[in-house]
């Protein structure tokens, strides 16, 4: 969510300034952020990510912004809502060229001084991707480039930066007997671990801008955590069925989301302290995401056949999303509407649908994939769908939710996305692994397939 991504004073006093009006009800939900530049109001963007380095502000806007506007005199950050327009303060200059961030009448908080502005282009997920042995690991950058990343074919790979430099690493298992690697901000290799874990996940738990890598070593060894990549603490020695993290009470810490098993149920741990039972039930897989557009991620379950998937609201209410058990799922912010939208593959019988907004199904494809990932690939504020179709079809990316893209005519082991270069575009790049000459270009869906309906729909 906007401004969670980057720490600092100055977006502690906005984002201090946005939930208090939220918890006052005087907004909703943000549909709308702008960044209005001089004294007319002038609009240069919406969902702006914002970076404070030292004194220098950055506002990270999508990659098809060009600024021409010329009086920077007077930088006005607003709330654009449905039904009302709030103005957070003022960024005015100071007479030795700086800024200063005034806050409106009514925040008390102190003023901030800003030396530089700058306008830079939102960074593009990157998408790793296993394509598996005699191939090996490649990446494409910014959407643009193919480079190889190591010619072993690795058991399972996560993405987080666990440097807190804002640039995503990459965690790999290569399996016995190489065990754990890191590769840092896409130069350096380091081990983490000689031993081959079970599953890895990350998530900034104890709320460092740094994320921390959640271990399951087996039932030998139980939970690790790998916290701000310097120190080893043991979360529990029990060994999970499967992990996700996200920040589920709005909090600022992400937490951890953990199926025990059939004897055990769900479990949370809250805020890297407590521990929470969540349901009794294990289920058949779990994924986070803000569906609400609150600031607090919520749990989509599956519960198999037998309840098919549920919702875990804001951690306090239980909403049955549908009756059908899925093949996997997924979220991302697909339309830029700043909620997070649910991607579900139901299978060969009714193939993929989105859960739009909370609100609307609508079907994306008949054909049911081998998996799904999502990621904002070209910088333009709406997450993409990459989407691995299978040996016949290959990998192909939905992007901005109105087109298909071919990105590769092999299918992978696995695909992850992430920004391990921390730029907006590449510089220099690789061949690109060789593909197969018979694979068929995907068909248009077909004639939308009825998704079943249930009681409370």
């Amino acid at each position: 969510m906007l401004f969670k991504q980057y720490q600092s004073p100055f977006l502690v006093l906005i984002a201090q300034r946005i939930s208090k009006l939220v918890h006052q009800g005087l907004i909703g939900s943000i549909s709308l952020l702008f960044l209005f530049i001089g004294v007319c109001y002038t609009p240069v963007m919406a969902f702006p990510y914002l970076q404070i380095e030292g004194k220098t502000l950055t506002i990270f806007s999508p990659a098809t912004l060009t600024s021409t506007t010329e009086d920077h005199s007077i930088l006005t950050i607003t709330i654009v809502d449905n039904n009302s327009t709030i103005i957070l303060g003022n960024l005015e200059p100071n007479t030795d060229g700086s800024f200063t961030y005034i806050p409106a009448q009514d925040i008390q908080e102190t003023s901030a001084t800003i030396e530089t502005i700058t306008i830079a282009a939102l960074p593009k997920k990157d998408v790793i991707i296993d394509f598996g042995p005699g191939v090996g690991l490649w990446s494409w950058l910014n959407n643009n480039i193919w480079n190889q990343m190591h010619t072993l074919s690795p058991s399972s790979l996560v993405t987080g930066d666990i440097d807190g430099s804002n640039q995503d690493d990459v965690i790999i298992d290569f399996d016995e007997p190489y065990g754990i690697w890191v590769r840092m901000n896409n130069t350096d290799w380091n081990q983490l671990h000689s031993l081959s874990p079970s599953s890895l996940v990350t998530g900034d738990i104890d709320g460092s801008n740094q994320d921390d890598v959640i271990i399951d070593f087996g039932d030998l060894y139980g939970i690790w955590v790998r916290m701000n990549n310097t120190n080893w603490d043991q979360l529990h020695s029990l060994s999970p069925e499967s992990m996700v993290t996200g920040d589920i009470d709005g909090g600022g810490q992400d937490d951890i989301i953990i199926d025990f098993g059939t004897q055990y149920g769900i479990w949370l741990r809250m805020n890297n302290s407590t521990w929470v039972q969540l349901h009794t039930l294990s289920p058949e897989s779990l994924v986070t995401g803000d569906v609400d557009g609150n600031d607090q991620d919520e749990v989509i379950i599956d519960f198999g056949e037998s309840y098919g998937i549920w919702l875990r609201m804001n951690n306090s209410s239980w909403v049955q999303l549908h009756t059908i058990s899925p093949e996997s799922l997924v979220t991302g912010d697909i339309d830029g509407g700043g909620q997070d939208d649910i991607i579900i593959d139901f299978g060969t019988q009714y193939g993929i649908w989105l859960r739009m907004n909370n609100s609307t199904w609508v079907q994306l494809h008949t054909i049911s994939p081998e998996s799904l990932v999502t990621g904002d690939i070209d910088g333009s504020g709406q997450d993409d769908v990459i989407i691995d179709f299978g040996d016949t079809y290959g990998i192909w990316v939905r992007m901005n939710n109105s087109s298909w893209t071919q990105l590769h005519s092999l299918s992978p082991e696995s695909i992850v996305t992430g920004n391990i270069d921390g730029m907006s575009e590449a510089l220099m790049s690789d061949t690109a692994p060789a593909g197969e000459d018979n694979t068929m270009p995907l068909p248009e869906a077909e004639a939308a397939t009825e998704l079943p309906s249930f009681v409370g729909q």
